[in-house]
């Protein structure tokens, strides 16, 4: 997620199932492979299934991650913290 997010970077994310999530939000999913990873929302489809992309251009791949289902998705991203920046997203 660099330049977003750093390594490192500490988030706070809040989860709610009643969360309508859209194209741009910062979230994070409980991946079956990659673990607990945060990438920003694509696209949402009817299923509310989600499409996620890296904001870097060397991130995993949006075919590699595969669609998530509703509930892989834990939360959406607040807040974060940062040797290089504090703040709200």
């Amino acid at each position: 997620m660099v330049p977003t997010l750093n390594s490192g970077d500490y988030v706070l994310s809040w989860g709610s199932k009643l969360r309508q999530y859209k194209r741009g939000d910062i979230v994070v999913v409980c991946h079956p492979v990659l673990g607990n990873i945060v990438k920003r929302v694509n696209k949402v489809y009817s299923n509310k299934c989600v499409e996620l992309v890296g904001d870097n251009v060397l991130s995993v791949p949006s075919d590699v991650i595969g669609l998530q289902e509703p509930d892989a998705v834990l939360g959406y991203v607040l807040w974060r913290s940062s040797a290089i920046k504090t703040g709200f997203l």
